[in-house]
């Protein structure tokens, strides 16, 4: 919504600024559970590093729109 508002050039629904904030705080939380479970996996010696749990993040927030 957020998106073809922005293409339209009009301004988003007021409804959604409300929901951009507490999603911060549960896709750091759901990225890094993500996370933990791959490090309990014995296939692949990156996931058993520390650095998974930032790197998730970083693609998840490059990688999705934000409002």
């Amino acid at each position: 919504m957020t998106l073809d508002a922005e293409r339209k050039g009009v301004a988003p629904p007021h409804w959604i600024k409300p929901i951009n904030h507490p999603v911060d705080p549960w896709a750091v939380s759901i990225h890094t559970v993500t996370a933990f479970l791959y490090s309990g996996l014995a296939a692949r010696p990156f996931w058993m590093t520390a650095i998974l749990a930032p790197r998730f993040l970083a693609s998840a927030f490059s990688a999705g729109p934000r409002c």
